[in-house]
């Protein structure tokens, strides 16, 4: 790669920022950055040379005028060719997650409020569990789409093989804290309060779902490093064989012959996960030699493993700590509208699935992001990083606000499949409904501008900022009336919080991806 050099003094990238206070020039090939391949779409094709006269030379003696950026408020942008091949098929294969959670909940709501606020209890202990590594894919698509960019396969194969022994080693101890604290952990979510219609069947989900957390964890490595690789069809048939294998196997064990109830959706997870972990392993051995991987791991001598695993620790720590801090938050507001009693858990569940979708629909987005956002910081492109955030940005703001639309028009039908035709219920969600879908366009943007942040390796702030955001949320817990509306209106504080300390970065000229006419603090 050509060494950045400041077009005005000559230095070099140690001594630009001493010597000179212009923004250094990058000399590159521009069609191999995304601002090239955006600037190309505009590029006007050259003018015929006129005739050698004193005229014309001076003519071509004057630089030519820059074309001007593409403006991401634009009905169209040359940026949205890479974020929509890499968001469309991403956006089916997050959607089919929380589609199928979904699925589960109608199911447990025809089994009665005590399974449905059982299975939500249940689902936010895993979401906790699992999602307190999530990490292993956030970390792992932008590590190694950048490592790819700077031609250095080996690096992303490292990536991928600490990650995936990480997933393994942290999935087999969460799942034997969960077998062996079971009791705990619910009691901890306000379960045993509930009584045992809620306790019961609460056990028996636990108890059949927490084997296969591993294979999720693995699962997880496995779409982050083909995301990485540019590869977003093969986690999307992945995950949709993987969804129709449990809604099978959901629905005949909860209603089948031998009905099991909640266990039966819990029991149908736990195969498809372990299905998609092993789907996963053979498309990374498909594509091993992309990540330098084709001639096996590659040796590592003891006292070398800690210098190849901490940029990654690095960096999944950071992440770690700001994805935990998100989700105890939302299950410290999950534990408490179950202490308000079997209605409110239940309608709890319902709204949190809701926002869940349009997360996941959203996040589509930001998984572009990462890999473009990373792919382009890789390779030093600061113009077109921040070319495809704000068209990432508009793009997700308009998807938040049509999917809150879209919600609430659907309105009564969409109650009713929900919560099973139970009155109580239905009016606990129907008063809530506007309150939780009317922020999804902040949420969208929240979504958004974290994976561009990720994508960039801006990991240390993003942990601070959700340590601000959480601390506001859990002052706004603490003080809310006893009722499913604080619960949500301190849910709605955490993502004020996010859009504000996010957004603020963003546009700050000392971030990873400044504003034009900014300068990356190297």
């Amino acid at each position: 790669m050509p060494e950045t050099r400041c077009g005005h003094c000559g230095w070099g990238r140690r001594g630009i920022r001493e010597r000179c206070a212009r923004r250094p020039t990058v000399r590159r090939p521009p069609s191999r950055t995304v601002a090239g391949v955006a600037a190309a779409a505009t590029r006007r094709e050259p003018e015929p040379r006129p005739a050698a006269n004193a005229r014309s030379r001076a003519t071509r003696s004057q630089p030519e005028s820059p074309q001007p950026p593409p403006s991401p408020l634009s009905l169209t942008s040359p940026f949205d060719p890479p974020i929509l091949a890499l968001a469309a098929p991403t956006l089916v294969a997050l959607a089919a997650d929380p589609l199928l959670s979904l699925v589960d909940t109608g199911f447990a709501a025809a089994l009665g409020p005590g399974p449905l606020a059982a299975l939500g209890v249940d689902s936010a202990i895993f979401v906790l569990a699992s999602f307190s590594f999530n990490f292993l894919s956030s970390a792992t698509t932008p590590l190694v789409a950048r490592a790819l960019a700077a031609g250095d396969r080996p690096a992303a194969g490292r990536v991928v093989l600490e990650a995936g022994a990480l997933a393994l080693v942290a999935g087999t101890a969460v799942a034997a804290a969960l077998l062996l604290g079971g009791d705990a952990a619910l009691a901890a979510m306000g379960a045993a309060d509930a009584g045992d219609a809620v306790l019961d069947p609460a056990r028996a989900y636990l108890a059949a779902r927490a084997p296969a957390l591993p294979a999720a964890l693995m699962a997880s490595v496995g779409a982050g490093a083909l995301r990485g690789l540019k590869d977003v069809k093969t986690p999307l048939a992945i995950t949709l064989a993987s969804n129709g294998l449990h809604a099978a196997l959901a629905y005949g064990l909860m209603f089948g012959p031998r009905p099991m109830g909640v266990a039966g959706a819990a029991t149908a997870t736990a195969v498809a996960e372990w299905a998609s972990a092993a789907a996963y392993a053979a498309a990374l051995f498909r594509d091993r030699a992309k990540l330098g991987l084709e001639d096996g791991p590659p040796p590592v001598s003891p006292a070398g493993v800690w210098a190849d695993f901490a940029p990654f620790a690095a960096a999944g720590a950071a992440v770690a700590a700001r994805t935990a801090l998100l989700l105890a938050v939302k299950t410290a507001a999950a534990a408490t509208a179950t202490r308000l009693g079997t209605v409110p858990a239940a309608a709890h569940q319902v709204l949190m699935q809701l926002w869940l979708l349009a997360s996941f629909a959203v996040d589509s987005l930001a998984v572009a992001g990462q890999a473009l956002v990373g792919e382009a910081v890789g390779r030093e492109d600061d113009e077109g990083a921040r070319g495809v955030a704000e068209r990432l940005l508009v793009l997700g703001t308009l998807a938040g606000a049509l999917l809150a639309a879209s919600m609430l028009a659907a309105g009564s039908p969409l109650e009713l499949a929900l919560t099973g035709g139970d009155a109580s219920v239905r009016g606990a969600v129907h008063a809530l409904l506007p309150l939780a879908l009317g922020i999804l366009p902040l949420n969208a943007a929240v979504y958004v501008l974290d994976g561009v942040l990720l994508g960039a390796g801006d990991f240390g702030f993003l942990a601070a900022a959700m340590a601000v955001s959480a601390a506001g949320a859990g002052v706004a817990l603490a003080a809310a009336p006893p009722t499913l509306e604080g619960v949500w209106v301190a849910l709605i504080a955490l993502m004020g919080g996010r859009a504000a300390t996010l957004l603020w970065r963003f546009q700050s000229a000392g971030g990873p991806v400044p504003p034009r006419g900014g300068e990356r603090d190297w």
